[in-house]
């Protein structure tokens, strides 16, 4: 009886041995199996993030056209000889005189983003009609363009008046 209560003394003495040597090797394997699923997780949501930015860039490029004139409209610098010469050349074909041109300050309109605005005083001569076509492809212009103000003077004699138009573009700042 006393060989039985040894050998089951053992037993037991090798269970406990057994059981504490194996138990953290046990939840280190429970561990890296929750680490695992957890770098898994992070894969599929990564993998998952591509394919929408994927299938966003396709939907993009449907409305490239668009986004190219909003790109216009508030470009990153205001590019002054190229809008002056749009002024020009809009202004002639309109069979209109350019006066006078004048740059006005730069002002804050927005600060996020950080969109700026800059005057620019024009001297017009022309014909009514004339000055009114100019004022309509302004605001058929891609860049964003707004008539602050506009003062005229009458003609001593004939059709021709002189127009004084400030007008104010918009451009981002970086």
């Amino acid at each position: 009886m006393k060989q039985y209560a040894i050998t089951i003394a053992n037993f037991l003495l090798c269970f406990v041995v057994l059981i504490s040597l194996a138990l953290p090797q046990y939840q280190d394997l429970q561990s890296s199996k929750l680490e695992l699923a957890q770098k898994r997780a992070d894969l599929k949501s990564q993998e998952d993030y591509r394919q929408n930015l994927k299938s966003l860039d396709g939907e993009l490029k449907k409305y490239e056209a668009a986004l190219e004139k909003v790109n216009s409209s508030l470009p990153l610098d205001p590019s002054l000889p190229a809008l002056l010469g749009f002024f020009q050349k809009t202004a002639s074909q309109e069979n209109l005189v350019l006066r006078h041109i004048e740059l006005g300050l730069k002002t804050l309109v927005t600060e996020n983003p950080s969109i700026k605005k800059k005057a620019i005083f024009l001297e017009i001569a022309g014909t009514y009609p004339s000055f009114r076509q100019f004022l309509a492809s302004l605001e058929k212009s891609s860049r964003l363009i707004q008539t602050e103000s506009l003062s005229f003077s009458l003609p001593e004699k004939g059709d021709v008046f002189l127009f004084s138009l400030t007008s104010a573009v918009n451009f981002l700042e970086e």
